[in-house]
């Protein structure tokens, strides 16, 4: 699914190191929307073993010291000028069409404008900061209740929740009754595995849907998104948050009856600043209703009397507007990025909430939360060391430069790097130093030295969620690590599916799973984000998990599923019984390493 742009997450009112600094270990505090209640979630959010809020201080002091080029403590109107080609560096996005569209920064939003201010301290910088949305969190801007009707090109079609679910019924369905029993799906195992006709342990959606894609057709797809939707907005624990009391009322409030009323539009409102623009696309209606009652907005008990001030059984905008007041989180998660320890997972799940609310962890670690009708993913990037930010952002950039050179004449020139979202407008002008009009690759290496620090320190402070919607029927609960491919692992778990999702007479019927969306989090300054194609010819392929284990194990290990199957290990059958110490026909990685 196209992914979705975000916004900011909890206030922070930063001010210079000279001062008093926000409370280092202050969460992220959230409200989830889902189709059936809201859900308040607290996030406590690590990077690299570093509180993210005191990351993010530290991402402000390097671009502060970055701008200072006289070193006295303030950055003067000449120097501020530099804000808004640095701020394009670490967003990714330069503008293909100077003068007509505002740029934009990695996760599309349009890139701050650099202040019209004669100085600008250090807790100014990062106010300003704040203010267009370039806090250490952005969550995405509130969806569009109403239809619209997106088109692409595919490379083939992309088989559908419905294309799966058939295929899944037809294959395994033995009495026809339209719904999976655990016998059933014990037994689609075996079945299952004869569709792997390349034979590498693994199972696409073409191999289920035994329909294999042409890469030399190509179709236009039309995808129809509309209500309701997941939605994640920043909770304000300080003052009143109308923008919240809005998405609130419309969500669960009371729906008008017929009429032609056109509604407002406004835009998401970022934690510690101004509301920041959003396309049209994805403004949001306002709604018409005024309050709601417990049994709309599905809150019961301490939950509700924590929305309901009051006390008169009913949420008007005032209350709805001050939730952040006095509403306690119900689920809480804990999130390492970046660099963790080893052995250690991405998530943990602190406080796990209260029925119809669940929470869990995945295989890879991440943390879950369902509600009826709805599953919210939370996954994170594979764990990195900062020092390393540098050298992949190069890698990126010059990776970039040799696509674009397509005459292979070791440079670029202006109008080959006109149309590009990395080298086009301030950045071909930051990297192009003698101003020849010409970008070299060495200068493209020199100018990345120059801002190293700056861009690994924006890595490790600057993050953003990409909210995505993953609904694809059964095969989204049976896939738990989302890499497109059924391992054969995640195939011996199908029959658990029955138990969390089947109804009394143990049956899971597909058309009545959740709705699954994945909150992936990412660095905002991520050169790649910008330059992916992912509409021209179809959506993007699924990405390459990273090598685990010890490395003999990674050379093995060619689907890079975690497990060494009999059919990948090059051993001796002694050799592999001896590893495989459950005797599951799978040798783990921790297995590999002795565990």
């Amino acid at each position: 699914m196209r992914s979705v742009n975000l916004v900011a997450l909890f206030a922070l009112v930063a001010v210079p190191r000279t001062e008093a600094a926000a409370p280092a270990a202050e969460p992220f505090d959230i409200v989830y929307l889902s189709q059936s209640r809201p859900v308040i979630v607290r996030l406590k959010i690590d990077s690299s073993g570093q509180p993210l809020r005191e990351a993010w201080h530290a991402f402000v002091d390097a671009l502060f010291d970055r701008l200072d080029a006289d070193k006295n403590g303030i950055v003067d109107e000449k120097e501020a000028k530099k804000l808004k080609t640095l701020l394009s560096l670490l967003g990714g996005q330069n503008n293909p069409q100077q003068g007509r569209q505002p740029q934009r920064m990695g996760n599309g939003q349009p890139m701050p404008r650099p202040p019209e201010i004669t100085s600008l301290t250090r807790g100014e910088l990062a106010d300003y900061l704040l203010k267009h949305d370039l806090g250490p969190l952005r969550l995405p801007p509130p969806y569009n209740p109403q239809p619209q009707m997106n088109g692409f090109f595919s490379r083939g079609r992309q088989p559908s929740a419905e294309d799966l679910d058939k295929a899944f019924l037809d294959l395994l369905d033995a009495n026809k009754d339209g719904k999976f029993s655990a016998a059933e799906l014990e037994a689609g195992i075996a079945i299952l595995a004869k569709l792997d006709a390349d034979e590498n342990d693994l199972l696409s959606m073409d191999e289920i849907t035994r329909q294999p894609r042409s890469p030399f057709f190509f179709d236009q797809v039309m995808q129809q998104r509309g209500s309701p939707v997941a939605e994640l907005l920043p909770l304000s624990r300080k003052g009143a948050d109308s923008v919240l009391a809005k998405r609130l009322l419309a969500r669960y409030g009371p729906k008008p009856r017929g009429g032609n009323q056109q509604p407002t539009l406004y835009s998401a409102s970022p934690f510690g600043g101004s509301a920041v623009p959003v396309p049209p696309s994805n403004a949001v209606r306002e709604s018409t209703a005024r309050k709601i009652t417990k049994k709309e907005i599905n809150l019961t008990g301490a939950l509700f009397a924590g929305f309901d001030q009051d006390g008169d059984g009913e949420l008007d905008a005032e209350e709805l507007a001050r939730v952040g007041q006095t509403a306690v989180p119900e689920v809480e998660i804990a999130v390492r990025l970046g660099l963790r320890p080893r052995g250690t997972n991405p998530a943990e799940v602190r406080r796990g909430g209260a029925a119809p609310v669940k929470t869990a962890l995945d295989a890879a670690g991440d943390a879950s939360i369902e509600v009826p009708g709805f599953c919210l993913d939370f996954k994170t990037p594979p764990a990195m060391n900062p020092r390393d930010a540098k050298a992949s952002i190069r890698a990126r950039y010059l990776e970039r430069f040799k696509t674009i050179d397509r005459d292979m004449n070791g440079y670029l020139t202006r109008d080959e790097a006109q149309s590009d979202a990395l080298f086009n407008g301030d950045a071909f002008a930051f990297f192009d130093k003698n101003n020849d009009g010409l970008l070299y690759e060495s200068e493209i290496g020199a100018g990345l030295d120059e801002v190293g620090d700056l861009l690994a320190a924006a890595v490790s402070g600057l993050w953003l969620i990409e909210l995505n919607e993953t609904s694809l029927g059964l095969f989204s609960f049976i896939d738990t690590d989302r890499d497109s491919r059924l391992s054969v692992r995640e195939l011996r778990a199908m029959p658990q599916l029955v138990a969390r999702f089947g109804n009394k007479e143990g049956l899971l019927d597909p058309t009545k799973l959740p709705r699954r969306f994945e909150a992936r989090l990412a660095p905002t300054a991520d050169p790649g984000r910008g330059t992916q194609v992912q509409a021209r010819f179809g959506m993007p392929e699924s990405p390459t998990p990273s090598p685990v284990g010890p490395r003999w194990f990674q050379k093995m290990d060619r689907n890079r599923d975690g497990d060494l199957s009999r059919r990948e290990f090059l051993g001796s059958d002694a050799d592999f019984r001896k590893l495989d110490s459950n005797g599951d026909g799978l040798i783990s990685v921790e297995e590999a390493e002795g565990k």
